[in-house]
């Protein structure tokens, strides 16, 4: 076939092309490590607790106001 890119075309060969991935896994694991070593990233954080006492009291009066415990005492063992 003239014009190919590869010049003047007389017969066709297939040839099958495996490659070679037996260290493929431990390569990319070293690759991956040395990318994570040098894409850390310093985040500071500050919480906004100005309000966190009274939520915090609001909470538990709703706790404490939903707890209900039945208390039937037993005359004979208190003391008379």
């Amino acid at each position: 076939m003239a014009g190919s890119p590869g010049g003047r075309e007389v017969e066709r060969l297939a040839i099958r092309v495996l490659p070679n991935t037996s260290g493929f896994g431990a390569t990319l694991q070293t690759f991956l490590d040395r990318i994570e070593q040098r894409a850390k990233v310093a985040v500071r954080i500050t919480s906004d607790t100005g309000g966190l006492g009274t939520d915090l009291r609001e909470e538990l009066a709703a706790i404490q106001a939903r707890v209900r415990i039945p208390v039937t005492p037993r005359r004979r063992r208190l003391p008379h």
